[in-house]
This record gives structure tokens, sequence and C-alpha cells, in this order.
């Protein structure tokens, strides 16, 4: 693809990084943490032909607050009115900490779980009330949750906070004997998820979104920049949608037309846009493309003699590399949703993906902050460790003692008996006072590390990790994503034909 003869000129006054010498940012050590791509996979970004990206939550970044009690506010009217739930319902309010991504709803017994990577339940809410360690094994230790059953509901998107939200507060409100206004839990979660889907069909929350979109939508000021930078350097950009065309133009232009001379109309950056793509079915068997716009030509368009439709809705990925020329690890998609983007375009397409986490600058942040507690914890969990070693050894020498003073007991004279009583007691106060040391140690590293998680979220810590593992989450972005960052214009900050490298990975005894 040829390039544009000049550079474009942005509409606000942004410097355009273009040369080497003008690029503030000498290696990658200089990118600020929170601004980097991270990498799970190595990718090769001058293999990659085409970049397709999500819209919601990709390029789009929406006011998460602001979104979600808007959702919130509409689902819970939306019980009343539709599913004639008391009015009490419409005085609940949005805790906008209670629910993060990776959380599952058994929607069985009306908890909330967080998982860690080995499917083993860490954590749980029952309503917003946490759950006792002894009533979260009775419940979970010896069953772990089947997520493909459907009394588990995963919240794999942004998009499911509120719903999940307020199913954990009417549950923590108004329960009576195990019932909500006489509906089970499972009734009342079935409720919910119909109220809030039907925000969404009869399209009055995205009315609402767009009536106001500079409450709903964060622009990125270096987002046309980033698309930009990928097109001069040879890409081919689609966008890949399963929102209608609708609401797709207008967010998309609201975000995008006019930020950069070059490009006065949002679409003028895609050679491809899918709307209404039924992803993840996009990326299994589809539906038949249909072109929508086969007359609006970009400038680019007609420079490379191209006829074909721009604008398709529904489709398969099967179809649409076959329209555009380029398949399988050809193709990078970045996306936010881990099944419905990450997951099932590796899987089935064989596309390399990025994940975009807009937590993650969060994340950075506040792991930066907890630095050195973290660093306490790491000393006090090594003390513990040596601790219990030395208890074990003193326990294992009073057994054997003990069984030296019962071998042939009668052989043996009172002044052995004697000397055996004494070592032995001399052990158990050793024992005791190792077993002191090690009940103060993990009442420290008890109290470190609620610290540690509340500066997180007060209700389920860290996002990627859930104890010392990693959390069901993380262990999804680490398995499907090749690359994962914070948003899409991170990669303004990187050379287009960066080699994203992994570390070398480290097993326990690679390990200090």
């Amino acid at each position: 693809m040829s390039a544009p003869a000049a550079l474009p000129k942005r509409r606000r006054n942004v410097y355009y990084l273009d040369t080497l010498e003008e690029f503030p940012y000498q290696t990658e050590r200089n990118i600020s943490k929170v601004k980097r791509v991270f990498v799970n996979r190595n990718l090769k970004m001058k293999s990659i032909r085409m970049i397709g990206f999500d819209m919601d939550h990709t390029l789009a970044m929406y006011n998460k607050v602001m979104i979600e009690q808007l959702a919130f506010d509409m689902t819970k009217r939306k019980m009343v009115e539709e599913k004639k739930y008391p009015t009490e319902v419409q005085e609940l309010k949005y805790d906008s900490e209670f629910v993060i991504r990776g959380l599952v709803v058994d929607k069985v017994h009306g908890n909330v779980l967080k998982l860690d990577k080995h499917q083993y339940v860490v954590t749980v809410h029952h309503g917003k009330q946490t759950l006792s360690r002894e009533m979260r094994k009775i419940i979970y230790t010896n069953k772990r949750p089947d997520l493909a059953n459907p009394e588990f509901y995963s919240v794999d998107t942004l998009f499911s906070i509120p719903e999940v939200a307020l199913y954990a507060e009417m549950i923590s409100s108004f329960e009576v004997d195990g019932k909500i206004f006489g509906k089970t839990y499972q009734e009342l979660f079935d409720d919910i998820r119909f109220c809030i889907d039907k925000t969404h069909r009869d399209g009055t929350l995205k009315a609402q979104i767009l009536a106001n979109p500079e409450l709903y939508f964060v622009k990125d000021p270096n987002m046309a920049l980033s698309l930009d930078k990928f097109i001069r350097s040879g890409k081919v950009l689609f966008l890949l949608t399963n929102s209608k065309l609708d609401y797709t133009d207008a967010v998309m232009s609201y975000l995008l037309n006019g930020e950069l001379e070059q490009y006065p109309d949002w679409k003028d950056y895609f050679e491809f846009i899918l709307v209404d793509s039924g992803k993840p079915e996009f990326f299994l068997k589809g539906t038949p493309m249909k072109p929508l716009m086969t007359k609006d030509y970009t400038a680019r368009d007609k420079r490379l003699g191209v006829k074909r439709a721009k604008i398709y809705e529904r489709g398969s990925s099967q179809q649409f590399e076959e329209v555009a020329g380029f398949k399988g690890e050809e193709v990078l998609y970045v996306g936010d949703h881990t099944f419905g983007d990450i997951l099932r375009s590796k899987k089935s397409s064989g596309w390399r993906t990025a994940m975009v986490i807009e937590e993650l600058e969060r994340e950075i942040q506040v792991a930066e902050r907890v630095a050195g507690m973290y660093d306490e914890l790491d000393k006090v969990e090594e003390l513990r460790n040596e601790l219990r070693f030395q208890s074990n050894l003193v326990s294992e020498k009073i057994e054997q003692l003990r069984e030296t003073k019962m071998q042939d007991y009668e052989k043996k004279s009172a002044e052995e008996l004697i000397a055996l009583d004494h070592e032995m007691e001399q052990a158990s106060e050793k024992l005791n006072r190792l077993e002191h040391r090690l009940t103060q140690n993990l009442i420290k590293i008890k109290e470190l590390q609620t610290k540690v998680d509340k500066a997180f979220n007060p209700y389920w810590g860290p996002l990627f990790k859930a104890g010392k593992e990693n959390s069901r989450f993380g262990d999804q972005v680490e398995d499907y994503a090749c690359i994962y960052t914070s948003r899409s214009s991170n990669f303004l900050l990187y050379p287009s034909n960066k080699y994203f490298q992994t570390m070398r990975e480290l097993m326990a005894h690679e390990r200090d």
C-alpha cells in the first residue's frame, strides 16, 4: 500500500511524533509502564499485514463509572416497570468497586466468586457479604465450579459489571429466607439479565449515551495518530464490532471525525468495516456476509484500484479472509472481550491477538504504590517458610526420640530414660517457641496481605492475582492474548515493525 504524500495535520495542538530524532522515548525502558505493551508470545509486527479493532472498550473508551451507573439505573427501573418488582429497588445505589472482570456468579447459591487459575474458589461473597472460610469450603472445596454449567455466569466483559452489581445489591438488601421478593437466586438473575438486555435491544441505553457522548466517552488524543501510523507502515486496518451500523457510525464519528485533516471521516481509516458481526459466532460458523456500502470508496481505495464493498454486516472470519486476502497469522485482532474477541479469534481463526485491558493502568499504579509492602511480605513469608522447616525438623526429632525411648524400653537404664525425657522436653520447648513465632508471623502475613489486597480492591484484591496464583482472569490473559496493553493508542509509542518478544520463562527451580 502506498503512503500518503504528506504528514497528517492535527486540528488540535498536539505534536505528531514521526522520526526517531523527534520521538521522546529512545528505549522501551523509558516508556511509562502504564503505557507499555506486554508480551505473552513472540509477535513480529513486520509479519502482520492486517490489523483489526473491536469498537467498544477498544477504540471507544468509555467513562467507566458513568456508563456502568447508567446501565445500573436503567436496569433497576426496568425491573420495576417490566418485571413488577417493588419500587424499593429504585433506591439501590451503585457500588463501582464491587464487581471486577473475571468473577463468576453462582446463580444457584446467590454467590459471586473469585477463582484462581486452577478453578479453586479463593473468595466468595453472598450478595455483598463475605462468606466465611468454613462456608466457602463446605460449598466449593469438594466441588470445583464447572463453568460450562449454565448455573454459572462469567464476568468476561466490562458490560457485565452493572448487572452483577445489581444482583449482589438486591440479595444483600432484600433477601428473606433465601428468596428475594419470592424469587430464587436463579430467577432473580434471569430477570436482571432480561432487563439489561432489553435496555440494549430497545435502544434506550444507546440513545442516552449518544445524546451526551461527552459524558460517556473518553477521547484519546493519540488514537487517530496510532491508526495513521499503522496505515503509513503499510498495514490494512479493519473494524469488527457487534454493534449495529447506526450506533457504530455515531460513536466513531464523535471520536475520530476531523481529528486528522487527512481523514475527515472515521471510515477513511479502515479498508473494511464489519458491523453486527455476532462475535463469538463470527469466529465459528458465522452467517453470510451482507454488503452495506458499495459506492463510498475512499481516496485510498481509488488509488489501489479496489472494487469491493467497504461495510459489511454479519459474516464469518473465513468469509472475511477470502474478501480481504489475508488470513491466520497475518492478521492481528485487538479487542477487550476475553471470550468473544481474544479466545475465539485465536482458537478458531489463528489470528494473533492483542488485548486491551483498561484496568491495567490502575493495577500497575497500585502495584508501584504498594511495592514496599510487597517487599516486606516477601520477607515475612520467607521467614514463615524457615520457621515451618525448623518446626518440621524439631517435630521429626521428637518422634525419633519417642521411638528410641520405647524401643527395648525394659533394657534401658534409668539414666538413659531420664536423658531421653530431658532431650524430648528441650525439643518440645523449642517447638513451642517456634510455633509461637510462626503464629505471630502468620498474623503479620495476614495483615500485610489484607492491606495489599484492599489497596487494589476492597472486595477482591488485585485483578490479575488470587492469592499467590494468577486469577482466572489473569490466567486467561496469559493463555490467549499474544500481547496486552491498557489502550490501543499505546502502539504509537512503539516502532511499527516492533518485534515483541517474551522474557525467558522461569520454572520454580530457576528462581532465587
